[in-house]
């Protein structure tokens, strides 16, 4: 991994596992800075993270004062940090008085003290703001916090491709819910607006297994990523995209599939790095709105079959555009390769992402299909997904129930071979297939 942030140039915060000054402990240390000080991408040491019984106090204090002597004298020429979090009254005490870097974990209310206290310390966000919302799970309106979705899932399949149906549906929550993104937009603000801080991490970029805060079975994620499971983004990632890149970012977060709600209120939620959002509905205009620093838009808008069409404008002049139509029923698969030719460096790996569309080819964002894969030529299947938070479907099998119109897999083709063709096949749908090349061959 670090191979590749070296060269892709990602900064890593390297940080050891267990917290302390036994034996155990400063192996640890030991053991990642001399296998990891020569990689450039490594900027900055972590010894600790959200220590709460010891981050404050004496006994961590000792233990924290002898880590970070261990990791200068293995390497002089980094600095050391930990993320502290749980601060009040015992801010100026424990971790802090040890770490070169001071990291915040969220703390926001405590930061701009501690920097007029500690003006010459490095101070850096280890830990911030997050998003918890599932991808393509949308309300039609949204009020206060009513953004988790306990129906529509129905259940999974099991390992003999057999659906299970559930009698208490796990947990899904919208992400066209402001309220959702409130952490997110302030702590953007904040940090932009303090030169004195060095930068933030958010949790997270990925969803992860584990942390399912009260979703009931097959619940497995927090779902605080702003990529899924499957490596699809989801809308906070265009949030966060839109400031921090120069390149013109629109996202509206919402589908346009609303039977049976003709002519009621749905909510438009739109990010965007444009200084005004224009808005049609079947190219009738809607409106004009100033999109705020480090904030959204929202339109409600009367459902009527057809297309929403935003346009980002920036001193009169088009910027940016995004288009999301109402689907018809599911008709076919689209198998879309990240590389339809492999070269050397790929071992033979390729990822295949799959979209359920109409007869027209747009996305039907409520498609659940099963898909079942079938791979002509040496290859194997290496994992199957599709981003849903609340499944127990197998991550290795050679099928996948869609999720919000989506899945995904993974094959891996033998050296022997050098071409193969993927089949997807589901029930009522017209089967698709795509062929993949590996010129790299061993033969």
């Amino acid at each position: 991994m670090l191979n590749a942030c070296d060269s892709l140039g990602i900064l890593v915060l390297d940080e050891v596992r267990s917290s302390g000054s036994t034996k155990n402990s400063l192996n640890q240390i030991e053991w990642m800075v001399k296998n990891h000080r020569n990689h450039p991408s490594v900027f900055l040491w972590s010894m600790a993270n959200e220590e709460g019984g010891t981050q404050r106090n004496i006994v961590g204090k000792k233990y924290m004062k002898k880590m970070v002597y261990l990791t200068h004298q293995l390497d002089p020429s980094r600095l050391v940090t930990a993320g502290v979090n749980a601060w009040g009254s015992s801010v100026d005490f424990g971790f802090s008085e040890e770490i070169d870097v001071m990291g915040f974990n969220y703390s926001l209310d405590f930061i701009d003290d501690y920097h007029k206290n500690h003006p010459d310390q490095p101070l850096i966000g280890t830990e911030t703001s997050n998003a918890s919302v599932t991808r393509g799970v949308y309300l039609r309106e949204t009020t206060g916090n009513n953004n988790v979705l306990t129906d529509g899932v129905g259940g999974y399949y099991n390992s003999d491709g057999i659906l299970i149906k559930l009698k208490k549906m796990p947990r899904h929550i919208a992400a066209n819910n402001p309220n959702k993104y409130k952490h997110v937009f302030k702590t953007q603000k904040f940090y932009a607006e303090r030169k004195f801080l060095a930068g933030r991490f958010i949790w997270t970029g990925f969803d992860y297994n584990g942390e399912t805060w009260g979703g009931t079975f097959p619940s497995s994620s927090s779902q605080f990523g702003a990529i899924d499971l499957a490596g699809f983004p989801k809308d906070a990632f265009y949030y966060y995209k839109s400031w921090w890149t120069n390149i013109p970012v629109l996202h509206i977060a919402q589908h346009w599939n609303w039977e049976g709600n003709e002519n009621k209120s749905v909510d438009v939620l739109i990010f965007s790095n444009a200084d005004e959002i224009i808005l049609y509905r079947n190219h009738k205009k809607l409106g004009v709105k100033k999109m705020p620093e480090y904030g959204y838009v929202k339109w409600k808008v009367k459902y009527k079959p057809g297309e929403l069409r935003a346009v980002g404008i920036n001193n009169g002049k088009r910027i940016s555009e995004e288009i999301i139509k109402t689907a018809g029923n599911p008709s076919r698969m689209e198998l879309i390769p990240n590389k339809s030719v492999l070269d050397l460096k790929d071992n033979g790996i390729a990822a295949i992402n799959v979209n359920i569309t109409d007869k027209k080819g747009v996305l039907v964002p409520l498609a659940n299909n099963l898909i079942r894969f079938e791979i002509k030529g040496d290859a194997k299947i290496l994992g199957v997904g599709n981003g849903d938070p609340a499944t127990a479907e197998s991550d290795t099998a050679d099928f996948r129930k869609a999720f919000n119109g989506k899945a995904m897999l993974i094959i891996q083709i033998a050296n022997s071979e050098d071409k193969i063709e993927l089949m997807a096949r589901s029930e009522g749908l017209k089967s698709s297939s795509v062929t993949i090349k590996n010129p790299a061959t061993k033969k």
